[in-house]
């Protein structure tokens, strides 16, 4: 059996910081068909905007012997020793998803901490910081270090933008580099429309229609509500029911919660794919109003990362905001709460940078369901995920949940490995005038490499074989409807299950995941086995 993907979801965190240029990067890369540029900086006093600008000062070297630009690349812009980082800031040919013979992927977004806070940990809901460093973000100024003997000030100062604000101005602290109005820093809002601007699909990538969004939150007297304004959505595709969460707190750290508004939402939303549940005090319920669906909920943070206790900064301010009045919600009541309804299958999320699987349920209801997390672009082992969920026919289903990565060769050094010329996948007809001649698949592989070897390096994000490629099972909690969904996109491999029929397959980047299991071969049990698989490659290069 072969089954194209249905649709790709992002699960968030697929830029640094909350900023206008990194936002749009994202999006134009993810639609493809285009040459994007990761480049800031427009020309003026100090430099020209071209080329590698960080505060890095010499090329990570890979593994042993040291990667070295390829000598057919074209000269770089900027220091001669900093090449590969200039290189990794040209424009690039982005090929992003496509059916055969080449039109668009569905795509949908899921904000993650980084989308919408600076550096993914500082609060954006105090009124002097969010006008500091909105004018700090597109200046001149560049943070290269912190006060001799500060540096715990320095950790502390994620949860006190004050500090900060005392480091920027100060004389050795920062370095000049060129100034750019595309670095402007976004609200919620304006990353949510910003997904509208697209060539890709749908139109929004999961923000459009208004009406398939959780409810908007009030503003503040110090707080407007382009801020606070959660990015959820759900949209129904017999027989499924998919939820997008945004678990990205305003206040707090890098950890998630969900708004009060936002969890009754959700509940709202369960309660119209379940025509029986539990309610809250743990009874049974009957909603004749709702019609059966399997629910499939992403969301950036897992479960173990909603910890989120809301508002500090506004405590101090002397008042707690409409939005978390009554308390935010964490981890252990979403889990309660997907917990009562028993056609929630799986809760795919990322944030972790790591390959995890985790099996809930609820004995004395006889509920389960999977969470699925996945690891990162963005750190080793680079892993994304795809996921099939299939009807087996015998009152089970089947979630096969499988890692990949990028399709390009391992080495990169001269002699072996890619070419920087011969094999460079960019169509010729694409680059324009005057553009330097980049080779998307050499770069990616050598960033791979560099992340494998980074100091910093946590190999048991992996993950063990019983989180990487799984066949998920869960009973069918209703009886499905006869006949596979008629989706024709990319092919996912062979079923290791001749008799079943895929009902939906799925494409889970940078944090993101793919569905593949809902079956309970042991009565009222969960049940994962682990297989070893030929790697499913994508072949595209995220530089």
């Amino acid at each position: 059996m072969q089954h194209p993907f249905d649709f790709a979801v992002a699960l968030g965190d697929l830029v640094n910081n909350q900023q206008y240029n990194e936002t749009r990067l994202m999006i134009d890369l993810f639609d493809g068909g285009k040459l994007v540029n990761s480049d800031s900086g427009k020309p003026g006093p100090f430099g020209s905007g071209d080329g590698y600008n960080g505060v890095q000062g010499q090329d990570p070297v890979g593994g042993n012997p040291p990667l070295q630009k390829p000598a057919n690349a074209p000269t770089a812009p900027g220091p001669a020793s900093v090449p590969l980082v200039n290189l990794a800031n040209e424009p690039f040919w982005a090929t992003s998803f496509r059916e055969p013979p080449g039109s668009h992927l569905r795509w949908y977004a899921v904000m993650g901490n980084h989308d919408m806070k600076i550096q993914g940990s500082i609060p954006d809901d105090d009124p002097v910081w969010r006008a500091f460093i909105r004018a700090h973000a597109v200046g001149s100024t560049k943070v290269v270090g912190v006060p001799q003997g500060s540096q715990g000030d320095a950790c502390a100062g994620f949860t006190d933008p004050n500090y900060w604000m005392n480091v920027l101005p100060t004389v050795g602290n920062t370095t000049a580099v060129p100034a750019d109005p595309d670095r402007r820093i976004f609200d919620r809002q304006e990353w949510i429309d910003e997904h509208v601007v697209t060539t890709g699909i749908p139109e929004g990538h999961g923000f459009l229609p208004e009406n398939t969004r959780c409810p908007a939150q009030p503003g503040t007297p110090t707080t407007p509500a382009s801020v606070l304004r959660r990015a959820c959505y759900q949209w129904i595709e017999e027989p499924f029911h998919f939820i997008t969460l945004d678990t990205t707190a305003t206040e707090g750290l890098e950890n998630g919660n969900l708004d009060p508004l936002q969890f009754a939402w959700l509940e709202e939303q369960l309660k119209r794919s379940s025509t029986s549940y539990f309610d809250a005090q743990g009874r049974e319920a009957s909603n004749p109003a709702g019609k059966d669906r399997l629910i499939v909920i992403f969301a950036h943070h897992p479960l173990g990362s909603m910890v989120n206790p809301g508002y500090p900064w506004n405590e101090q301010m002397g008042h707690h905001p409409p939005h978390v009045e009554g308390g935010v919600k964490l981890g252990d009541d979403l889990r309660e709460l997907l917990l009562r309804f028993p056609n929630v299958i799986l809760h795919a999320d990322g944030h972790t940078h790591q390959n995890k699987i985790w099996g809930h349920k609820d004995e004395e209801k006889r509920t389960s369901y999977w969470e699925v997390n996945t690891s990162a672009i963005a750190d080793f082992p680079t892993h994304s995920r795809t996921i099939e969920i299939a009807d087996n026919l015998d009152g089970t289903i089947s979630i096969f949940a499988v890692v990949f990565e990028a399709a390009v060769d391992p080495n990169v050094r001269a002699g072996s490995g890619i070419d920087w010329v011969v094999d460079d996948p960019t169509p010729t007809e694409e680059i324009t005038a005057g553009a330097r001649q980049i080779n998307e698949d050499w770069l990616a592989s050598a960033g791979r490499e560099i992340l494998y070897n980074d100091p910093q390096q946590d190999f048991t994000k992996i993950g063990t074989a019983a989180d990487q490629n799984v066949e998920l099972l869960l009973g069918v909690p209703f009886p499905l409807p006869t006949g596979g969904r008629p989706g024709q996109l990319a092919a996912t491999g062979e079923s290791t299950l001749p008799g079943a029929q895929t009902a939906a397959t799925i494409l889970l980047l940078a944090g993101a995941l793919l569905m593949a299991l809902l079956r309970n071969r042991r009565k009222g049990r969960l049940h994962l086995e682990a297989f070893s698989c030929r790697p499913l490659y994508w072949s595209g290069a995220f530089s």
